[in-house]
């Protein structure tokens, strides 16, 4: 008997060997990635099989958060797997159990526990889109800072037909900002916006959705109403209307030693109300609300609630001679009366180094809530001069100036002095592999030449 029971066992371990051999983990992967306290990211691994193992891609299913970024590498053996995306600087290892992996994302010295389940698409019925779809505004109270911040979320169907939702922050000029993993059922709402680090739970009820607003750890409440957002205006004389309309330039410190440009517009609204807005076209911020605007003679004043700044001057014809204050900086600021030109500063290459980066550079760069795609610009204006640019298409930044740069031998420099900012590191090629200091923090950035 004892013979039979060995054969038996001996038999089952024979079968359960190519069993365990033909475990197949291709498909897509899906994980919550916490980036921050209280704020999750949506994760994707593409696992393809390729000969004896596996290739991998990471992506995320929020637009702008982190675009498909090939594996480096993938081992799969004895239910663990370990994946590793040197250009996000970032590895993953899980082991497989009950039908989903757990592990870590290391990333920059930090392990962030993940766990990897299959990806089942979540479908919303066209009853639910019918009834979040339009725009919802709402003001945010950020008792700390002493601000209110309007705050509208818009659900749209995008080209290809698919639901896509957005939020817009007109009082700090941000609009756009793609709403991720969205989620609507029995009047509940869940959304979050990797971008910002934040997310939003309401419940909605008839025209409005009252819920609460979640930031970095910090929740405030937020409720909504379905509508247009307004710009808030002034009510001041015809005259003194008269006297303000259009658009007046002028230049603030940075508080690096620079300077930014920025763009007073007072726009009429109805007789006898103004709406004056804030441009920082340098940084892509454009429509940022002012208020407590005054004209008392010729002495103007208004406040800039989003930035905590003020501007006091005297009104002349073409211009305002005032005052600009801002934290701990306080400088005279001259606003003239005209449109912004966009100042263009010739890169000093060799026609060697020219001929390397002349064209359109794309790539990612690690951002609170993913990566943010960044493009680098080098173009030949009609007079012949050498210029480059920057754009953030996701933050709305288009056309910073590139004021400087050195290639020597595949070393190359960048500045931007908009954003403080330089780019350094090595070029081979079409690629681009480097750093992006700012604020004494270097991040990796990768770039790619397009053809």
């Amino acid at each position: 008997m004892r013979s039979i029971r060995v054969l038996l066992a001996a038999l089952a371990m024979a079968m359960s060997a190519p069993v365990l051999a033909q475990t197949d983990i291709a498909g897509t992967w899906s994980g919550m990635l916490q980036v921050a306290p209280g704020t999750t990211l949506e994760v994707h691994f593409v696992l393809t099989r390729a000969g004896d193992g596996y290739t991998a891609v990471l992506k995320s299913p929020t637009p702008g958060a982190i675009p498909e970024t090939p594996a480096t590498s993938v081992s799969f053996a004895d239910n663990r797997l370990v994946l590793a995306v040197d250009s996000l600087t970032g590895r993953y290892e899980g082991t497989l159990a009950d039908g989903k992996f757990t592990g870590n994302w290391s990333q920059q010295g930090t392990a962030i526990p993940l766990e990897l389940a299959p990806f089942a698409e979540r479908v919303m019925s066209d009853a639910d889109k019918a009834a979040l779809r339009g725009s919802w505004v709402g003001d945010l109270v950020v008792t700390e800072a002493g601000v209110t911040l309007a705050i509208v979320l818009r659900f749209e169907d995008n080209a290809a037909g698919e639901f896509v939702g957005f939020l817009d922050s007109p009082d700090q000029g941000a609009n756009g900002i793609p709403l991720a993993n969205v989620a609507f059922a029995d009047g509940q709402l869940s959304v979050t916006i990797p971008q910002i680090a934040g997310d939003y739970k309401g419940t909605l009820a008839g025209e409005r959705i009252e819920g609460t607003f979640t930031q970095l750890g910090q929740s405030r409440p937020l409720n909504l109403a379905r509508g247009e957002y307004q710009p808030r205006g002034a009510t001041l004389s015809q005259e003194a209307i008269d006297r303000l309309e259009g658009s007046w330039v002028g230049r603030v410190p940075n508080g690096t030693g620079g300077t930014l440009a920025i763009v007073f517009r007072f726009e009429s609204s109805a007789p006898g109300n103004i709406v004056a807005l804030l441009d920082s076209p340098e940084q892509g911020a454009r429509g940022i609300p002012m208020s407590e605007l005054t004209v008392e003679g010729n002495q103007l004043s208004l406040v800039v609630p989003a930035a905590q700044a003020s501007y006091r001057g005297t009104l002349g014809a073409d211009s305002i001679e005032g005052t600009w204050a801002q934290g701990n900086i306080s400088a005279p600021v001259t606003m003239t009366r005209g449109e912004y030109t966009p100042a263009v500063t010739a890169l000093d290459l060799p026609a060697e180094a020219w001929a390397r980066l002349s064209g359109t550079w794309r790539g990612p760069l690690a951002a609170p809530g993913g990566t943010l795609e960044v493009v680098l610009r080098f173009e030949t204006t009609a007079d012949g001069t050498r210029v480059g640019f920057m754009d953030i298409p996701a933050r709305g930044a288009a056309g910073l100036a590139i004021t400087a740069g050195s290639l020597t031998g595949d070393a190359l420099s960048l500045s931007v002095p908009a954003g403080s900012l330089t780019i350094v590191g090595t070029l081979s090629g079409g690629s681009f592999t480097g750093e992006w200091q700012q604020g004494g923090m270097n991040t990796p950035l990768s770039l790619t030449r397009q053809p």
